[in-house]
């Protein structure tokens, strides 16, 4: 019989890979724990600049539009993007670019649980990245720009979409990341994203027509006009388009994600 055979191997090397007892709730709970185990390390680096960025944004700058009759509306928005942007977006880049190079995934890949509990950890933690500047942003901002107060509740799901579908975004190009000099570059390209090719900052109607062309692309962008009109109270046309591209861009950031972050090829 040839050493190769099955029964020439132990016992060990030759039974199946084992299935966990656990349900999905169990085994995203403990993978939670695990993640945020090396998160919470980085947690107050990611609070702090994830806060002062956008409050600082507003109180350097807000004065230019609390003028009687400006458009105060993108100013906020584009405020909040940047904190989704510098939170979330970040850090799925960071964190998942890490678990590549540090081969964290291998790791992961030899415990019995499920790909999409595994994800969703990446998700979650991503989104709680993007709450302190989100929630501080829209707070802050709806006080000094005088917006009213329905309106920026209103905001709130359509900013926890666009931080969804970042968060997707991010972790899709982290994982395309396979030394530290791409993860740098690939962290650069977000800046460049959303200071030149979608200035969120800016109003979209004032842009040159290539950077109008390419907000429209980005989901930096799309954000940002999206909920510029609903701090406006506009629902028009242009709203439900923003909305549409949003919820296909979350879509295909999670069919990338689920793709490129298959630890087990």
């Amino acid at each position: 019989m040839s050493p190769l055979t099955a029964e020439a191997l132990p016992r060990e090397e030759v039974r199946a890979r084992p299935q966990s007892t656990l349900s999905w709730m169990q085994q995203f709970r403990l993978l939670f724990r695990l993640q945020y185990t090396d998160y919470r390390a980085s947690l107050p680096f990611f609070l702090v600049f994830s806060i002062l960025m956008p409050v600082g944004f507003l109180y350097a700058f807000g004065s230019n539009v609390t003028r009687p009759g400006a458009d105060n509306g993108w100013f906020l928005a584009g405020n909040v993007v940047m904190s989704v942007c510098f939170g979330a977006a970040s850090f799925a880049i960071a964190r998942v670019a890490w678990l590549r190079i540090r081969h964290e995934m291998d790791y992961y890949g030899t415990l019995p649980v499920k790909r999409s509990a595994f994800l969703a950890t990446v998700f979650c933690l991503g989104q709680i990245s993007a709450l302190p500047g989100m929630v501080s942003s829209l707070l802050v901002g709806s006080w000094q720009l005088g917006i009213p107060l329905q309106n920026t509740l209103a905001a709130v799901p359509l900013t926890l979409l666009a931080a969804a579908s970042l968060t997707l975004v991010g972790a899709g190009v982290g994982g395309l990341a396979r030394t530290q000099a791409e993860v740098n570059l690939y962290s650069n390209v977000l800046y460049l994203v959303v200071i030149f090719l979608s200035p969120v900052l800016a109003p979209v109607d004032r842009l040159p027509a290539l950077m109008r062309a390419t907000s429209y692309l980005f989901p930096t962008g799309q954000a940002a006009m999206a909920i510029t009109d609903v701090l406006q109270g506009d629902y028009g046309p242009r709203f439900w388009m923003l909305l549409g591209l949003l919820c296909l861009w979350l879509l295909a950031a999670g069919v990338l994600v689920v793709k490129r972050l298959d630890w087990r090829n």
